[in-house]
């Protein structure tokens, strides 16, 4: 625990009141106790701490303290310690000590779902009835029981989220470059180190950039990409976007090298071209097919060789 000082300090800091040697302290200490600082801030706006027309009882009650007015050897009377900045950084320390005591932050346990090169479409299940899907080489962090103030999971790869409606309890997806907030939706993100890619199914989407105060909100059949460099928002030209999990793939004239892009986050980047620049355009239309019959396919129509690795 810091010294009375640091309270008295953050008093005046509040209040508007500190010097600019006083603002350099006050920095100095939320630089290393910023979860401290952060708390203290919280309790100064909820207790609403104020010094001009300052009811004392009441104050003191606000945060469950019996305060006697007694008449008690070496004690100064509560109402006169109240009017100098010291008494109010008293007043801070006691509301942080009750915050904190009633009033700490819930304890929540945090899980890991990962999936490896091999494994694809792993499903997860949420507390709240939320279901996720995770593509290859992806990683979810999420809470075993979400907070009572809302629903945060966080985002490394790429994965397709049927999020459970609940209007009082937005859902959030964090990833490097975006926070992802929904309500009730079903769509589609992926994330690498580069940018961030949302694509709606259904429902509606809002995609914040992390950089700065930048937001789009997204329908049905729009997508985003979110990077350091950008925050843009665009009808969804990919017919494919969740074919990695369905398996289910439609091409209309589509560059050969897009088409074995596109399969090859189904079948595990199984496919190659013995000719890396085949001039081609596929039409055509593959559910769930076995790979044999996928290569077969595209040979006969693009008149090329293709391997498995």
């Amino acid at each position: 625990m810091w010294s009375m000082d640091i309270y008295s300090l953050l008093s005046k800091y509040f209040l508007g009141e500190a010097t600019e040697k006083e603002k350099e302290a006050v920095e100095s200490f939320k630089k290393n106790n910023s979860k401290e600082f952060t708390l203290l801030s919280k309790v100064w706006e909820r207790d609403n701490i104020k010094v001009k027309a300052f009811n004392t009882q009441k104050a003191w009650n606000k945060m469950g303290l019996d305060v006697s007015v007694e008449s008690k050897p070496k004690v100064v009377p509560i109402g006169t310690i109240l009017r100098s900045v010291a008494a109010i950084g008293l007043l801070l320390l006691g509301a942080f000590l009750v915050y904190r005591q009633f009033a700490a932050p819930e304890t929540i346990e945090m899980l890991l779902a990962q999936t490896s090169t091999e494994e694809r479409n792993r499903q997860v299940k949420l507390s709240d009835g939320t279901t996720i899907f995770l593509n290859r080489n992806s990683k979810l962090h999420y809470p075993k029981t979400f907070a009572s103030d809302g629903r945060r999971v966080s985002l490394e790869g790429e994965a397709f989220f049927d999020v459970a409606e609940n209007p009082k309890k937005p859902f959030i997806i964090e990833t490097t470059h975006s926070k992802i907030t929904v309500l009730g939706t079903s769509f589609n993100v992926n994330s690498n180190q580069q940018k961030t890619k949302i694509s709606v199914k259904t429902g509606k989407v809002k995609v914040n950039s992390v950089y700065n105060r930048k937001f789009v909100t997204l329908t049905a059949g729009v997508s985003a990409v979110s990077s350091s460099k950008e925050l843009i928002a665009f009808k969804t030209q990919d017919n494919n976007v969740t074919a990695w999990k369905t398996g289910n793939f439609v091409f209309k004239e589509k560059p050969i090298n897009e088409v074995i892009q596109a399969l090859n986050t189904y079948y595990n980047g199984q496919i190659e071209s013995l000719k890396q620049n085949a001039n081609c355009s596929f039409t055509g239309t593959f559910k769930e097919a076995a790979l044999p019959e996928v290569l077969k396919v595209i040979q006969l129509s693009c008149g090329i060789k293709l391997k498995t690795k």
